[in-house]
């Protein structure tokens, strides 16, 4: 709750992690790399077959920008609207774009196991299906 609320490491990780950097070996920084690497490219192409939504290629972040084409949805505002009505009828929770000065963004972590990305992107898919003026809309 304490990391909730400080959206910062708690005093216990920061004290532990000279430690770890220390003893942790470059084998699972590469493995860690790797896995990251692989999430955003899965990402991305998922992303980029959901229309409405033009994703925007990480450059090394652990979460991708996604520009929300408000003009091909019917009663979505901004992306505050579109990540508030995903959230309602998808339960999927994504960072609207306006917090990092990013208007008709939104933010996803790519952190989570690849299953559960698979579905949280079929979940804002079918979202976006749902939402579009014209049905037969596509993006790249």
């Amino acid at each position: 709750m304490l990391a909730q609320i400080i959206l910062g490491p708690s005093s216990l990780i920061q004290a532990s992690l000279p430690y770890i950097l220390e003893h942790t070996g470059n084998d699972f920084y590469q493995s860690l790399n790797t896995t990251l690497e692989n999430q955003a490219n899965a990402c991305i192409a998922l992303l980029k077959s959901v229309p409405g939504l033009r994703p925007v290629a990480p450059q090394g972040a652990m979460y991708v920008m996604v520009e929300v084409l408000i003009d091909q949805f019917h009663d979505i505002k901004d992306d505050v609207d579109f990540c508030k009505k995903l959230l309602e009828a998808e339960n999927v929770m994504v960072l609207p774009g306006q917090a990092f000065n990013a208007p008709n963004f939104f933010r996803i972590v790519i952190c989570a196991p690849h299953p559960v990305l698979t579905e949280a992107f079929e979940r804002i898919q079918e979202f976006c299906q749902r939402n579009l003026k014209n049905k037969k809309a596509r993006t790249n």
